[in-house]
């Protein structure tokens, strides 16, 4: 066997081994190389990552100390968000904030209040030692700590350091007082129509009461509105004795006398003026003369007798009236009129009476009559002697026969067999068909019901009648003397106005 190619075999196969031990060792260095590289690798990022970390640190410990050279994030200031300002900037915004204005309400009304005025003043050392020591109130670390974790710090508000003049503040409430202020108005009439005119409400500044409020709104940076306090006091109440007192006002340059009476018939109150005051009767007291007849009668008149009450209430001539002083006399008419008066007295009215019918003239000297009207009368009018009456006399008598017609009264109860509810509402229906077109009718509205007779001499217009007015039921008699002669033109407008002012009194809003 040859030699040679064993031997080729053999080199073949060292060389094999040789090769495959050279790929083992090749193969284990770069193992080891990748590791050592994978060490050195993770040793780098490890190192890396505390460098990371070491410069994100000092970037929040560098962030924290710039924040925490400024105030907490949500301090508030005096109710001003003074957060992330430095305690200079902060004081800065808070001085800002409370220089504005404080809005004052009166009534709705806005009055700004400066508070300059009443020398507001912000302690600004006190402001920014209080701010400063907000800032460092929290250990450094554990503010970072907190920062770092984001935990918002906890902080609370502060209060305002600040001063102001109250005696200031008083008087600046106090000269709003004087312009805002109103008192209370009595009721008036208007000028020159003499229109009854209500009281008007007042109101007054509380100031004691006001004063919380207004400093708490100088204190207050969210709120600065203040809602002053206003007491009201009610209109003086409109009576009938206000009436008469501006009445009265309204008649001083009269160069005569004026009688005034008027009564609720709801609640009975009354005003006069002069009420007791004896004047002419005239036509007046055909009132008086046909209750007297209804009285006399005691039983529901005939015809001819109605057309007489009738008349006697309506017409202008005196015939009627005296045609039934003579069936109340017997046939006698002068009977008939102490009839009358003698009614009169009976019923409390004391100062009406009729000595004569109308067209009888007295032969010689005709009776004295004296009445508390006319006894050492204060105020004299030239009273006719035969026949007087009063305002308030003519009002009573009207009423009387008003509640009479309503089922109630003197006249019912002192004549409860002679006189009837009916035959007291005949007399309201007759007074209101009369229709003279001047005197109390041209001081009401047209569409009002009124129940009157009028009457007049040279020297003396009169009027008493019922006013059944949507305000209420109620009596007026007016009596306008002047000395020898009384004008129309001065008596109808000064009747007009009273008429008026009355009505508005009870027809008042």
């Amino acid at each position: 066997m040859p030699t040679t190619p064993g031997w080729v075999y053999t080199r073949s196969g060292l060389w094999a081994m040789q090769r495959l031990a050279m790929s083992e060792w090749l193969w284990y260095s770069h193992l080891s190389v990748r590791r050592r590289n994978a060490a050195l690798i993770i040793e780098w990022s490890l190192v890396t990552l505390a460098v990371i970390a070491i410069t994100a640190l000092l970037i929040q410990l560098n962030r924290y100390s710039a924040m925490r050279a400024r105030l907490p994030l949500g301090l508030t200031l005096g109710g001003v968000d003074v957060g992330g300002l430095t305690p200079e900037q902060a004081v800065e915004r808070v001085a800002i904030a409370f220089a504005a204005p404080v809005d004052l309400t009166y009534e709705g009304e806005h009055i700004p209040l400066n508070p300059a005025e009443v020398s507001f003043r912000l302690d600004r050392e006190a402001t920014l030692a209080a701010a400063e020591m907000a800032r460092d109130a929290t250990d450094f670390w554990a503010g970072f700590w907190d920062y770092v974790r984001g935990k918002p710090a906890a902080v609370a508000g502060l209060e305002l350091q600040s001063t102001y003049s109250r005696e200031q503040l008083v008087a600046v409430l106090q000269r709003i007082a004087q312009t805002q202020d109103r008192v209370a108005q009595p009721p008036q009439l208007e000028a020159g129509t003499l229109r009854f005119l209500p009281g008007e409400p007042g109101r007054q500044l509380d100031i004691q009461a006001s004063l919380p409020r207004v400093e708490a709104a100088l204190r207050s940076a969210s709120n600065r509105r203040a809602e002053l306090v206003v007491r009201h006091d009610s209109a003086s109440e409109a009576t009938l004795q206000t009436l008469g007192t501006l009445l009265q006002s309204r008649l001083s340059g009269f160069d005569g006398v004026v009688g005034l009476y008027v009564l609720d018939l709801a609640t009975g109150r009354e005003m006069e003026l002069n009420g007791s005051v004896a004047f002419s009767g005239m036509g007046l007291l055909r009132l008086p003369i046909v209750v007297e007849a209804y009285r006399k009668l005691g039983a529901p008149p005939d015809a001819t007798t109605r057309r007489l009450i009738s008349d006697t209430l309506t017409a202008d001539d005196t015939a009627a009236a005296d045609a039934l002083l003579a069936l109340i006399g017997d046939g006698e008419a002068s009977v008939g009129a102490g009839r009358v008066t003698s009614l009169m007295k009976t019923l409390g009215l004391v100062n009406t009476f009729t000595v004569l019918p109308y067209g009888a003239k007295p032969g010689g000297q005709p009776p004295t009559v004296v009445t508390p009207a006319n006894s050492h009368p204060i105020v004299k009018t030239d009273a006719d002697p035969l026949r007087q009456t009063t305002p308030e006399d003519m009002g009573q008598l009207l009423a009387m026969v008003y509640q009479c017609a309503h089922g109630g009264g003197a006249l019912l109860a002192a004549f409860p067999d002679r006189l009837t509810l009916s035959e007291c509402r005949q007399i309201l229906d007759a007074l209101s068909t009369v229709h003279s077109g001047n005197l109390i009718e041209t001081g009401i509205p047209a569409q009002v019901r009124l129940a009157h007779r009028p009457a007049w001499a040279n020297d003396t217009h009169a009027d008493a009648g019922l006013i059944f007015s949507p305000g209420g039921d109620y009596v007026f008699v007016v009596f306008v003397w002047r000395h020898e002669y009384l004008p129309w033109e001065v008596s109808s407008p000064l009747v007009t106005e009273l008429t008026k002012a009355t009505y508005d009194f009870f027809n008042r809003p």
